[in-house]
């Protein structure tokens, strides 16, 4: 939203935030596709469809922005 495509941390380290987020999201699929956090029901994170609705939204944010 801010179109932005690097970030700063505290440290002065600048990250690509897209890349990155979508790397760790990658890496957290399940291999039937789906997403869920089998170690917390909190806010029904283990819920496949509601936490794959998530992860679909925020891999749609991680692409580059048409201008």
């Amino acid at each position: 939203m801010l179109d932005i495509d690097e970030i700063t941390d505290a440290d002065g380290k600048k990250h690509d935030w897209r890349k990155e987020l979508a790397e760790r999201l990658i890496s957290l699929q399940n291999e039937d596709g789906s997403w869920a956090n089998d170690k917390s029901a909190r806010w029904w994170e283990n819920e496949p469809a509601l936490a794959t609705s998530y992860a679909v939204q925020a891999l749609a944010a991680t692409l580059p922005s048409q201008r």
